[in-house]
C-alpha cells in the first residue's frame, strides 16, 4: 500500500484482502477529519467496487482511492493499467454513489439531482449528476495533466451506483442530455455487466510505469486552455468551474443580467486570489455568459472584451496561443457593456485608467492578486480599487478565491505565461 497526496493506493488484490472498515480507517488518517457520511461511503462503496474489479480478473492493477485533483475535488477511484486491445496506457475514473432513491426534478435542471438523504423525514438534497462529475474530471485531466494532455494516456469514465435500481430515472426528462453516456453508468444488479466490461477494457498486466506517470504528472495550462478564451468569446464550450468559483460566478452573472435592463448603471467587480485559484476561469465565464445573453447578430457583435494591462510580450503570448488578441486597457474601444481585466494588479495610474474605462463600459470585472505586483508603480490592489469606487460613487462587489487547489483549467496560468514569455524572449 502507498499513500500520495492524501490518496490511498494499492493493487486490487491487496485491497480485496482488506475489510471496508480497514480501508476507510486508512483514508480517515490520510484525509484528516472526514464527515461520518463520507466515512460510511468509503466503508460501504469501495469494497463493492473492489469485488467487481477482482471478479474482472484485474488483481494486479493499481487503484488510487480519493485522488486529489488541483481543482479542489477528489475522484473517488482511479484504475490504472493498459487497454486490452491496444496496450496503450489507460486511466479509468470511477464515481461511486450510495444513492438509493432520487426525487422529482421540479426545476427541470440537468446538472443537479435531488437525492434522498433521510427516509425518516423524507429529506432530499441536490447533488451533481454523476455523469457530469466524471465528465468534469476527465476533461480536466485531458486539458491539464501532463501525462494525459500530450496523448500518453487515454481516459475513460464510469459511474457506479451500487444501491440504486431505477437507472432510467437518471436519463429521463432534463437528464436526457446524459443519455448518450448511459452505457458508462452501472446500478444495482449490473455488477456482472460491469465486471465483464472491465475485463474487455483492461489487460490484466500491471503497468507500474503508468502508475508512476499518472501520480507524478504535472498540471499545466497547455495550448488547449489558451483556446478557452476563443471559445468563450464565441459562446462555445467553456472551462469547468468548481467550488467557490461557482459562487463567485453566480454573483457576476447577476451583474451581467442587469446590463440588459434599461436602468443598468456602472459597477466594479473585484475578484481577488493567489495563482491557481481560478480567477481567469471566472473571467472567461463572464465573457461566455455575456455572449450567450447578447442576442445581437453580425461579426464582432458582442460588446465585451478581455483586456490586459499594457504588456507587449504577455499580449503576444496569449494572442499567439488562442488566436484572440486581448486589448490593452488604454486601447479598449468605447461603447462596451463588459470589460474583463486579467492581471489587474499590474495596472499603473489606476485612477486615470479606471476613469477612462468607465466612460467606455458599464461593468468592469478585475481579476487581481495583491501579492503578484512586481514594480512599485503597479497600483492594482484591492484597497485601491475599493477607494476608487467609493470616491467616484460607483457600486462595487468584492469576492475572493482562496484555495490554490481550485484552479479549474487555468491553474498554472501565471507561471505558464512566465515560461512562455521566457521562451519567446530566447527565440
Amino acid at each position: 500500500m502507498d499513500r500520495a497526496g492524501g490518496s490511498f493506493i494499492g493493487t486490487i488484490g491487496a485491497l480485496y484482502s482488506m475489510s471496508g472498515e480497514k480501508i476507510a480507517s486508512h483514508l480517515r488518517k490520510l484525509q484528516g477529519d472526514p464527515s461520518e457520511s463520507e466515512y460510511r461511503s468509503w466503508e460501504n462503496s469501495i469494497p463493492v467496487l473492489v469485488k467487481v474489479l477482482h471478479q474482472a480478473g484485474l488483481d494486479a492493477l493499481t487503484l488510487v482511492l480519493e485522488y486529489q485533483t488541483p481543482i479542489g475535488s477528489r475522484i473517488d477511484a482511479v484504475l490504472l493499467g493498459e487497454r486490452r486491445e491496444t496496450g496503450k496506457p489507460l486511466v479509468l475514473i470511477f464515481e461511486l454513489k450510495q444513492w438509493s432513491s432520487i426525487g422529482e426534478n421540479p426545476q427541470n435542471t440537468s446538472s443537479n439531482v435531488p437525492v434522498l438523504l433521510s427516509k425518516l423525514d423524507g429529506r432530499y438534497e441536490d447533488r451533481p449528476h454523476p455523469v457530469l462529475q466524471t465528465q468534469t474530471y476527465a476533461k480536466h485531466l485531458q486539458m491539464n495533466h501532463s501525462g494525459v494532455c500530450d496523448g500518453q494516456m487515454e481516459v475513460e469514465r464510469c459511474q457506479f451506483l451500487h444501491n440504486f435500481e431505477e437507472k432510467e430515472q437518471l436519463f429521463t426528462g432534463a437528464y436526457g442530455v446524459f443519455a448518450p453516456y448511459r452505457h458508462e453508468t452501472y446500478v444495482k444488479g449490473e455488477e456482472a455487466r460491469l465486471a465483464a466490461d472491465l475485463r474487455r477494457l483492461f489487460s490484466p498486466t500491471p503497468r507500474p510505469d503508468v502508475v508512476s506517470s499518472f501520480l507524478t504528472g504535472v498540471y499545466t495550462l497547455g495550448q488547449a486552455s489558451f483556446r478557452d478564451l476563443k471559445k468563450a468569446l464565441g459562446a462555445e464550450e467553456n472551462a469547468v468551474m468548481l467550488d467557490d468559483q461557482r459562487e463567485v460566478n453566480i454573483q457576476v452573472c447577476r451583474r451581467i443580467n442587469a446590463l440588459f435592463r434599461p436602468e443598468a448603471g456602472k459597477h466594479l467587480f473585484i475578484i481577488s486570489g493567489p495563482p491557481g485559484t481560478g480567477k481567469t476561469v471566472v473571467g472567461l465565464h463572464a465573457i461566455y455568459a455575456y455572449c450567450l445573453k447578447d442576442k445581437r447578430s453580425g461579426q464582432n457583435r458582442h460588446k465585451c472584451i478581455f483586456a490586459l494591462p499594457r504588456s507587449r510580450t504577455l499580449s503576444q503570448v496569449i494572442a499567439g496561443a488562442s488566436g484572440v488578441a486581448p486589448a490593452y486597457l488604454d486601447a479598449v474601444p468605447p461603447g462596451r457593456d463588459l470589460v474583463v481585466v486579467d492581471e489587474a494588479h499590474r495596472i499603473e495610474h489606476l485612477d486615470d485608467t479606471l476613469s477612462k474605462l468607465f466612460h467606455k463600459a458599464g461593468l468592469i470585472v478585475v481579476l487581481q492578486d495583491d501579492r503578484q505586483r512586481i514594480r512599485p508603480t503597479e497600483e492594482g490592489t484591492v484597497d485601491r480599487f475599493r477607494r476608487f469606487a467609493e470616491d467616484h460613487g460607483i457600486p462595487y462587489t468584492f469576492c475572493s478565491l482562496h484555495s490554490q487547489k481550485r484552479a479549474g483549467y487555468l491553474g498554472s496560468y501565471v507561471s505558464d505565461l512566465d515560461m512562455q514569455v521566457l521562451s519567446s524572449q530566447r527565440i
